[in-house]
């Protein structure tokens, strides 16, 4: 009984980070797209009913199901759950459907980190992609059987709103869910969205329980289930190398990075202060990140950012994130008790545009450019086995649901799997767009050399700025043209400072909304992947000599 009062606090605390957010939303950090998505009131009797609910019986911890998939080899997966019998014995046998073939293991309950609940795991043997199994644990408080469960590569998906996103709202949605029951061997499931000011073993709820894909378990009502960029990558990766793809989608729109972040990621940053609702500090990782933990995975995929593009999240955003990818990192490896790799692949989605405003060119470039732990380009020496998309060149002005969301996701989805095959899986296609590799002042221009293609691709003149410099008094960034393309070389002028000043530096693509649809200026020729935004400064070496920056991080 003395867990009442924790259970109530628990459910009265999380009611009233609601109504705060609620309450706030009309706030410059929270778009109100994203407002209108977040569900409250349905998921408010869940939080007051379940959070700190200690088992009153033998259970699988909730993403356990049937129909799921679990980590192929040469990991080994891990199976959990909870028990009131702590020293209690548990054994569980494993069929192969297949061979018929069965293993046998044994394990010991655990007190856990809850008074009177006690944890249990086992390891399973390293298994091929496609095995398919049933599984029996039994101990003194009954028995738990899962079945047709495969395996392959477990992905974790993660973010805010446009990782949301749901299949049922994007571009060409009839298509994609009409041939969605084509991939029974890729699973999907969706956690519930809930939040915690502790860390939790098991999640609050369940949104969508693992199933195969079909029009009805992809095409839920919007903003539910299933999340199109997570679909569409694992789709993209299953179709090229034919094994099993397990999908856990946990996210929530209008959060900051923040609230997906462990205290200790934050304390790498120096952040202590919090801001209310949803998007507190730590609340999202505690409730719909921290259970998932022991859970063996191959690899995460995040898209957000938005939230965290107004000061002064924006100014750290170099740090939280890069921060966030080590501590997910490592905490998942601890968890899992070294299953899944300490430098498991991580990918991202640099944001896409926004407002059709020319104008604005503070907040997304910026974030843009942290994503990157402000190099431009991953991987590199920071943020080591992690790929993205681009995708700022795939506005939609005019999508159903605001800006923000832009509705072609297939595109997203098809760059980041791209993306993924070749740093997560060694695959040699093409998957980024030309990233500059010199930049060189020539007389009256700025040449700039590309690698990453053998030749560039200009769709418009516009879109890089010089930074000219007084010799005293503020700089300022100045619109240039490109004059001429050869080879992997673009040339834009460099005699547009006034008088009396000379150039500083050079950037590209730094608007919220750089161009239109694939429209921007440089692409590669053969990939038809776009350029990543860039900002580069000339600084001078040792010797005084100045050369442009582009082999490390550049503040902005």
């Amino acid at each position: 009984m003395e867990l009442f009062p924790q259970i109530l606090y628990r459910g009265v605390f999380t009611i009233v980070l609601f109504v705060v957010f609620a309450l706030v939303s009309e706030s410059r950090l929270v778009f109100a797209e994203d407002v209108i998505h977040m569900k409250q009131v349905e998921d408010l009797n869940i939080l007051k009913d379940h959070v700190g609910t200690p088992p009153v019986a033998l259970t699988f911890a909730k993403h356990f199901q049937n129909g799921m998939v679990l980590q192929r080899e040469p990991h080994q997966a891990n199976i959990y759950g909870f028990s009131p019998n702590i020293g209690g014995k548990l054994v569980m046998t494993v069929k192969n459907s297949d061979s018929q073939k069965q293993d046998y293991y044994e394990t010991t309950v655990k007190q856990g980190d809850e008074p009177g609940v006690g944890v249990w795991m086992f390891t399973l043997n390293p298994a091929a992609a496609g095995t398919s199994i049933f599984m029996r644990v039994e101990g003194e408080e009954g028995a738990l059987t899962l079945d047709d469960v495969i395996f392959g590569d477990v992905w974790v998906c993660s973010g805010q709103s446009n990782m949301e996103f749901t299949v049922s709202m994007m571009l060409r949605a009839k298509e994609e869910l009409q041939e969605a029951h084509n991939y029974p061997n890729i699973r999907i499931f969706s956690a519930q969205e809930n939040v915690s000011k502790i860390p939790l073993d098991d999640l609050i709820g369940v949104l969508e329980p693992w199933s195969k894909p079909s029009n009805a378990s992809l095409g839920g009502k919007p903003w539910s289930y299933f999340s199109a960029v997570c679909w569409l990558f694992g789709k993209n990766i299953h179709k090229t190398l034919g094994i099993p793809i397990g999908l856990v989608d946990t996210n929530w729109g209008g959060t900051p990075v923040e609230a997906w972040s462990s205290p200790d990621a934050l304390k790498k940053c120096n952040i202590t202060s919090n801001v209310n609702g949803p998007t507190n500090n730590s609340v999202l990782w505690n409730a719909m990140v921290n259970p998932l933990l022991g859970m063996t995975i191959f690899g995460a995929i995040w898209y957000q950012g938005e939230q965290d593009s107004s000061p002064p999240n924006v100014n750290r955003y170099n740090c939280t994130f890069p921060a966030m990818i080590d501590d997910w990192r490592e905490k998942f490896y601890k968890a899992s008790n070294g299953e899944t790799s300490i430098e498991f692949p991580f990918g991202f989605v640099q944001l896409s545009a926004n407002a059709p405003d020319p104008s604005i060119s503070f907040g997304f470039p910026d974030i843009r450019w942290h994503q990157t732990a402000d190099y431009g380009f991953v991987p590199n020496p920071r943020m080591s086995n992690v790929f993205m998309a681009v995708a700022m060149d795939l506005p939609g002005f005019t999508s159903k649901f605001g800006s923000i969301h832009p509705q072609d996701k297939t595109d997203v989805g098809y760059r980041l799997a791209l993306s993924g095959l070749q740093y997560a899986y060694g695959k040699t296609e093409a998957c980024q767009g030309p990233y500059p590799k010199t930049i060189m002042v020539a007389g009256d221009l700025v040449n700039i050399t590309y690698m990453n293609t053998q030749k560039l691709e200009i769709r418009d003149w516009s879109g890089f700025e010089v930074l000219c410099a007084p010799s005293t008094g503020a700089r300022s960034w100045l619109p240039t043209s490109v004059v001429q393309s050869f080879g992997t070389t673009v040339s834009v002028y460099a005699s547009v400072c006034p008088a009396g000043q000379k150039i500083g530096g050079l950037r590209y693509a730094w608007r919220e909304s750089p161009c239109a649809f694939k429209k921007c200026a440089v692409y590669g020729s053969e990939s038809g992947l776009p350029a990543p935004p860039f900002v580069s400064m000339l600084l001078p070496d040792a010797n005084g000599v100045e050369s442009f920056k582009l082999s490390g991080p550049t503040s902005i």
